[in-house]
């Protein structure tokens, strides 16, 4: 079969393969994977931070956009908490968008039955342990209740600005205790 016009067939041509390189091929859908972002005490939960009743604290900031891309939207903070007695913790959670000028978090967090909170009132997460509470994540897991030394709870964090940081506090009365936390976000890379 021989063309009548074989040039305007090669324009044609030409011109409708790079309309489909250009118009359909950058717009079709793809997998939107997944990204892992964590900020922690110490690399291993073995690692841990000593907090003296009264006087410790230690902070835990989090960047929700680390590595300059778009922001996580919401993250877990994962607590241990080990003590060879009773032990108590304070958390407190809070918010800044230039990791210079903190916010405390706001009351909308925090249920409450109380008709009416003071909007200057601290907000704290608090976390009681004694090592004769039975806990299931004594076993690694497997479900079989034991006592245990460490205290491992994870809260749901929101993360409306671009850093999000805890500040644990030992109260007075407290004994001697010893502290690891991790935050972790997960996060669309596109």
């Amino acid at each position: 079969m021989k063309l009548k016009y074989p040039i305007t067939f090669a324009l044609v041509t030409i011109y409708l393969l790079v309309g489909f390189i250009f118009g359909v091929l950058p717009n079709l859908a793809g997998a939107n994977p997944s990204q892992i972002l964590e900020s922690k005490t110490a690399t291993a939960t073995t690692t841990t931070t000593n907090m003296t009743a009264g006087t410790a604290t230690t902070t835990l900031t989090f960047d929700t956009q680390n590595d300059a891309s778009f922001p996580a939207d919401s993250a877990t903070l994962m607590i241990q908490l080990t003590s060879s007695t009773t032990a108590s913790i304070l958390a407190e959670i809070q918010y800044s968008q230039d990791n210079i000028d903190w916010y405390q978090s706001s009351l909308s967090e925090r249920a409450t039955t109380t008709p009416s909170q003071s909007i200057m009132a601290q907000q704290f997460f608090t976390f009681n342990w004694a090592t004769s509470t039975v806990d299931k994540t004594a076993d690694g897991g497997a479900g079989i209740a034991a006592a245990s030394s460490t205290a491992k709870r994870i809260v749901d964090v929101k993360t409306p600005t671009r850093y999000v940081r805890a500040i644990f506090t030992m109260p007075t009365g407290s004994n001697l205790s010893t502290l690891w936390a991790q935050f972790v976000a997960k996060k669309q890379n596109r």
